[in-house]
């Protein structure tokens, strides 16, 4: 995993905040008058002060400590002129200067400290806090000890002007310290605060999921993922759409935080190994109950502790470029606690049908044929409740499949009750349940926890069985098949696209996947196979970025060679098949929309794929373990050509401005946004309203929805 970027250590700011206090001891115990004496003996410069009546003065004393303070910085964001953020960056990756923003962290970690710890910090947090909502966030210092030092002691006397209560509650970080009371009220876990968040150690981390895995068993795995599923679950499902809007579902404003987040998947990861567990007798009802309303404090408090996504809309909207990383890696763990991979059964079957099947020829010695395949997939697709308890009889009767076939299939596409998620002792280990769709229990039973939840692995199963007749093409084979498919789900609705080949000179030609048009707007689409990779659950960012290098960059590179080409001459001739189309600029907006064959989760948000686009113009992805960086080597070597295009095509522009008209999506999105297209313009509003409004929800579905919404009101109006 990438470490965070701050490089200034809290501890040794600790130690001189707290030398700086002893330094200003004897006036911090002084009544107000003179302390008033004091800083107007350093006011400069001396003007006209009544000074029996020091305290109109106080704003013009404020403003003078403010301004030292200031003085006292190297650089400054808001001087546009004298502001480099390539050199500012360079120079705070390698520790020698740092951004007063961190102090934002500095005062979690005092707060935390002390509501956990018992320190005795509150007037340090109290000056550190009153520093930022003076100065802000533009400020950078250099990490010296005389500047720090020289610091500490202004922004002692800052807040010795008027002692201000600024009223700011951090309502995230108060949320955070009452769940880790309530985690150690009842046991002793080892942990550390570190940056302003909370790690457990190791033992720790196992010993809470131990403790929430026994509680489940006494309620019984399947009794408890019923529970879960009717409880946490189902009413989140938008009949509109057909989906659980399972998503973060941040607020514009955060005054009390409210009810936590469940950790759905972690509770399913847990769960899915107990299914074989039945209740324990001696609970009752009410029993029941309780435990399992425990089961869900536990968690929750667990996952708000880890501190691995807040609750505030202005956390996705705000990207600091250099904090990339570590929000990247809080994300990937945040997905794995949280969201539930969800693919709509259509979709899956469809899937199968269009990109598997072609590929399941008869000299693929499977043991079953394609049909008998797609039968027994159609059959649990098409299941509809959660928690499901089949018989292999019951399965015989409903697909008439034969024995042998039907025995070899099932054994294809389950995990064995004592083998699913073995190794799964903590949040960071490896599952292996999202692998295969069923889970095998005894006597000839099979689980399946939901069709919407579970479905897409019957994909999984096919891609295992099938890559080894395809030696070093299957992907491409697989790549092509994605493209058709999701070219035949503009032509099931008889949306107008194009694609082809165009020349960019004799020897060199360049492929368009799609072109949508409308009167306004040009549409570049360009799909590819790249799926999330296996280690994304464990937090390997460094393997997640190379996939979006594969996945996304690659992609935007294409469609701005498209743009260039297009800006350059004003048209591109398409051909397909010996049909040639010509594509004109006419003045037209264009956008740039990268297509995954599946989904990559929190990584489609438009406000996290335009940040991590701009972030590649300013600086190259490093691995912190050397050994790991050849890694990213593909990944750079994609943000070079990037950066070399986006020079030729624009010049220097401002970086917000460059992907500003580009979007990240699955195959899955498109196909349910066109399910609720009447035709090409509302799909074409609907892909890319995101691009000016954010809902909070960091979920491409509820932004269609809220899309919907929004069209609803506009028409009625």
């Amino acid at each position: 995993m990438m470490i965070s970027d701050i490089m200034i250590d809290f501890a040794d700011l600790s130690s001189k905040l707290h030398k700086a206090l002893e330094k200003k001891k004897e006036l911090l115990l002084a009544d107000e008058k003179t302390v008033l004496q004091e800083i107007y003996n350093q006011y400069e410069p001396k003007v006209s002060i009544e000074t029996e009546n020091f305290e109109m003065y106080k704003r013009e004393f404020c403003e003078f400590y403010k301004k030292r303070c200031e003085e006292l910085s190297c650089y400054c964001s808001l001087d546009k002129e004298n502001f480099d953020i390539k050199e500012v960056s360079s120079a705070e990756r390698k520790g020698k200067i740092f951004c007063l923003g961190v102090f934002n962290i500095f005062q979690k970690q005092l707060f935390l400290e002390r509501s956990l710890q018992k320190q005795d910090n509150l007037l340090e947090e109290c000056i550190i806090r009153n520093l930022v909502c003076y100065l802000g966030n533009s400020y950078y210092f250099e990490y010296s000890s005389s500047i720090i030092d020289q610091l500490f002691e202004n922004a002692i006397m800052l807040y010795l002007c008027e002692k201000r209560d600024w009223g700011i509650k951090d309502s995230e970080t108060i949320s955070i310290a009452q769940s880790m009371k309530r985690i150690l009220a009842n046991d002793v876990f080892e942990y550390e605060i570190k940056y302003g968040d909370i790690y457990f150690s190791d033992d720790s981390n196992k010993r809470i999921q131990s403790k929430i895995e026994n509680m489940i068993r006494c309620i019984g795995g399947i009794n408890f993922l019923q529970m879960m599923f009717l409880n946490e679950i189902l009413p989140y499902y938008n009949e509109k759409i057909e989906r659980y809007l399972i998503h973060r579902n941040k607020k514009s404003t955060i005054r009390n935080v409210g009810a936590i987040r469940v950790p759905y998947n972690y509770l399913l990861q847990i769960a899915i190994k107990c299914v074989e567990i039945p209740p324990c007798i001696v609970f009752t009802e009410k029993g029941v109950e309780y435990l399992y309303d425990q089961i869900i404090q536990l968690s929750s408090d667990y996952l708000n502790v880890l501190n691995l996504q807040g609750y505030t809309i202005f956390d996705s909207i705000i990207y600091d470029y250099k904090n990339i990383p570590v929000k990247l890696s809080k994300n990937i763990l945040f997905e794995k606690m949280y969201t539930l991979n969800q693919y709509h059964p259509k979709f899956v079957k469809k899937f199968i049908r269009e990109v598997y099947m072609p590929l399941f020829s008869v000299k693929n010695e499977v043991g079953y044929t394609a049909n008998d395949y797609l039968k027994i997939s159609d059959f649990v697709l098409s299941e509809k409740n959660g928690c499901k308890v089949y018989h292999i009889n019951e399965i015989q009767k409903a697909t008439g499949i034969k024995h042998n076939a039907l025995g070899k299939i099932l054994n294809d596409i389950s995990i064995k009750y004592d083998e699913v998620n073995a190794q799964f002792d903590n949040f960071l280990a490896k599952t292996n349940y999202k692998l295969r769709p069923l889970i095998k229990m005894k006597n000839g039973k099979y689980f399946l926890f939901s069709s919407f939840f579970n479905g897409f692995a019957f994909c999984e199963v096919l891609y295992d069985k099938l890559e080894p007749y395809y030696p070093y093409r299957f992907n491409r084979e697989k790549g092509d098949k994605v493209e058709n498919l999701v070219k035949s789900l503009f032509a099931e609705k008889g949306f107008e696209f194009h694609c082809g080949e165009y020349y960019v000179s004799n020897s060199e030609k360049y492929q368009c996947d799609i072109v949508l048009e409308t009167n306004e707007k040009i549409l570049f689409l360009e799909v590819k196979n790249q799926p999330l990779p296996d280690s994304f659950e464990i937090g390997d960012d460094i393997e997640t970025l190379r996939c979006l290098g594969e996945g996304m960059i690659k992609a935007q590179i294409q469609c701005f060679r498209h743009i260039d080409y297009l800006q350059n001459r004003g048209y591109i001739e398409l051909e397909n098949n010996g049909e040639k189309y010509k594509l004109e600029q006419k003045n037209r907006r264009v956008f740039c929309v990268s297509i995954a064959s599946q989904e990559y989760l929190f990584l489609t948000d438009k406000m996290f794929s335009s940040a991590l686009l701009e972030s590649l113009l300013i600086a190259n992805y490093h691995a912190i373990d050397e050994q790991k960086e050849y890694r990213l080597k593909a990944l750079n070597e994609l943000r070079d050509k990037l950066a070399n295009l986006i020079e030729k095509i624009y010049g220097k522009i401002e970086l917000k401005q460059v992907f500003f008209d580009t979007l990240f999506r699955s195959a899955q999105q498109i196909f349910s946004i066109l399910n609720q297209s009447e035709n090409l313009e509302m799909f074409v509003d609907y892909l890319t309203q995101p691009i000016y409004i954010s809902d909070g929800s960091g979920d491409a579905y509820c932004q269609l929805l809220t899309s919907m919404k929004m069209r609803a009101e506009k028409e009625r109006v």
